[in-house]
């Protein structure tokens, strides 16, 4: 009965809440940060990887 409502209407037989609607300081902050960078407005100063190895190895060493 559940995966008729998934696969037929894309969505779940019951309502999700939102449980904060609005986004708050910090996330609109990253947002607009985000874009920015994006638009080329700031340096997106960001390291880039091509693999997860190197990615982990960056990360570890914060």
């Amino acid at each position: 009965m559940t995966a008729y409502p998934l696969t037929i209407q894309k969505q779940p037989p019951f309502e999700v809440p939102a449980e904060h609607p609005e986004p708050n300081k910090t996330t609109r902050r990253a947002l607009a940060e985000a874009e920015a960078k994006a638009l080329g407005a700031i340096p997106d100063n960001s390291p880039a990887f091509t693999n997860a190895k190197d990615a982990l190895e960056y990360l570890d060493k914060l």
